[in-house]
C-alpha cells in the first residue's frame, strides 16, 4: 500500500511536496480509510488533485510513473527536468508497504544520472538501511545485499533494479510493489493491449462498461479490427472502434487501471479522472475505494478538474483533497491539503468556497478585461473630423481586429 510521496526540483515544483495518504483524525466517512497494520490510523483509500491549468498535477502523477520506469532499470530522463527557473537534481521519493514491512525509496538524478539513491525498511520496527547510493559511493546495512559484491550497475540506472534482479529479497520485495503501480497515462492502444492478454480483467472491465451504463457487452478482435459489442432488447450489434464515443474510449483507458488495481490491491494513477466521463461515472469510480468495496485494500491517486466531487457530506473526506496553485512571483507551484486551510466550517458549502478563492487554487481570470479592444481607426485619428461622425462611425463598425 501506498503511504507517502514527494517530488523535489521536477517541472513545476521548486520546494518539495510532499502527498500523503494517511488518515487524519477526521471522524466523517470511515468507510474511505482503508485498514493497514503498518500505520494505526488506517491510509485514505484514495486522493484528489484539484487546481488551475499548468499547476502540476500532471507532472505530479506523472512523476510516479517515471518512478516505476526508473526503478525497473531504465535510464534516467537525460533531458532537463530540474525546476525550469533554477537549477539542481530532481528528486522522486515513496513510502509503501510490501508483505508488511514498510520502505522508503529515493532517487535523485540530472541530465548527467543518478546522484544518489536510497532503500530503507521497518521489518522490526525501526528504520533500517538496505543500501545508501551517493555518486559512486555505496554503504550498506548490516547484512543487507549480501551478493553486492557481484552487482554491477550503470550511472544512469537504479542500484535497486540491479539488486533485484541478483536476488537480494528486499530489494525485490521493494521492487515488486512499485511495479504494481497502475497508470492510466500511457494511452488507450497499451490498455486494449493488455485487456486482450488478460481475459480476467477483460471480463471485470466489462462488468465495469455494463455498471457504469456504457452498455458495451463485448471487445471483439476480428479480422477489420477492434471491435465492440452492443445489445439492445432485442438484437446485438457491432461497431468499430472509430466509430465509438470519447467518452467510451477514455472509459476503457481509465478503468483498465482502475480494475487492475482493484483486483490486485495495488495503486491506480489517473490524469484527468474527469476527462470525458459523466460526474456520476467519476462518483462510481471513487466509490470503489472504500473499505465496503475494497477488499485487496486497492488505492487511486488522482487528478481532476470537477469541482462537485468536493462534496464532503456525500463523497469524500477533506484529507483526500489537495489544491495546487501557481506561484506568481516565482512560477513555483505549490501544495496543499484540504485540511490545512483553517477557519472552514464543517457545514461549509466547499464548492462555494474553492469558487470564493478559499483555497487560491483557481486560474487567474479577469473577468474585467477585454479580449478584443476597441480602439480608434488610423484614418479618423488622422482627419479632423467632429466628435459625432467619429461616434456614427464606430456604431457602424464597433470591433476591429
Amino acid at each position: 500500500m501506498l503511504t507517502e510521496f514527494s517530488v523535489f526540483d521536477r517541472g513545476p515544483f521548486k520546494d518539495r511536496v510532499v502527498v500523503s495518504m494517511r488518515a487524519g483524525s477526521s471522524d466523517s466517512h470511515p468507510e474511505n480509510v482503508l485498514e493497514s497494520r503498518a500505520d494505526d490510523g488506517g491510509l485514505l483509500g484514495s486522493v484528489l488533485f484539484l487546481g488551475p491549468n499548468s499547476s502540476g498535477k500532471s507532472m505530479l502523477l506523472e512523476s510516479l510513473d517515471l518512478l516505476r520506469s526508473i526503478a525497473s532499470g531504465d535510464p534516467v530522463p537525460s533531458h532537463r527536468e530540474a525546476f525550469v527557473f533554477g537549477e539542481g537534481a530532481t528528486e522522486i521519493s515513496i513510502s509503501f508497504t510490501s508483505r508488511l514491512i514498510p520502505y522508503d525509496y529515493s532517487i535523485s538524478y540530472t541530465t548527467e544520472g543518478v546522484v544518489s539513491e536510497s532503500l530503507y525498511q521497518y521489518a522490526t520496527g525501526r528504520r533500517s538501511m538496505v543500501f545508501l547510493r551517493s555518486g559512486d559511493g555505496f554503504r550498506f546495512g548490516k547484512g543487507a545485499v549480501k551478493n553486492r559484491k557481484t552487482i554491477s550497475v550503470d550511472g544512469r540506472r537504479s542500484f535497486l533494479s540491479a539488486a533485484a534482479e541478483s536476488g537480494d529479497e528486499a530489494c525485490s520485495d521493494a521492487l515488486k510493489e512499485i511495479l504494481r503501480m497502475r497508470t492510466a497515462l500511457s494511452g488507450l492502444q497499451e490498455s486494449l493491449e493488455i485487456l486482450e492478454s488478460d481475459p480476467e480483467l477483460k471480463g471485470v472491465v466489462l462488468r465495469a462498461l455494463r455498471l457504469a451504463d456504457f452498455r458495451v457487452t463485448g471487445i471483439r478482435l476480428t479480422e477489420s479490427g477492434l471491435e465492440f459489442e452492443h445489445s439492445t432488447e432485442d438484437e446485438r450489434f457491432l461497431l468499430p472502434l472509430s466509430a465509438e464515443s470519447d467518452g467510451l474510449k477514455r472509459a476503457l483507458q481509465v478503468l483498465t487501471a482502475v480494475c487492475s488495481s482493484l483486483m490486485e490491491g495495488s495503486v491506480a494513477v489517473v490524469d484527468d479522472l474527469d476527462l470525458h466521463l459523466h460526474p456520476r461515472v467519476v462518483r462510481w469510480i471513487l466509490e470503489q475505494y472504500t473499505s465496503d468495496r475494497d477488499p485487496n485494500l486497492a488505492q487511486l491517486v488522482a487528478s481532476v478538474h470537477d469541482a462537485t466531487l468536493l462534496d464532503s457530506k456525500g463523497l469524500v473526506r477533506r484529507d483526500q483533497v489537495y489544491f495546487l496553485d501557481k506561484g506568481v512571483r516565482d512560477g513555483a507551484s505549490k501544495i496543499a491539503r484540504l485540511t490545512e486551510f483553517g477557519g472552514v466550517r464543517k457545514d461549509a458549502d466547499l464548492q462555494k468556497a474553492y469558487f470564493g478563492w478559499r483555497f487560491d487554487a483557481l486560474p487567474r481570470i479577469s473577468s474585467s478585461e477585454e479580449l478584443l479592444r476597441r480602439r480608434r481607426r488610423k484614418s479618423e485619428m488622422m482627419t479632423g473630423r467632429g466628435f459625432l461622425p467619429i461616434v456614427i462611425s464606430r456604431l457602424c463598425r464597433p470591433w476591429e481586429a
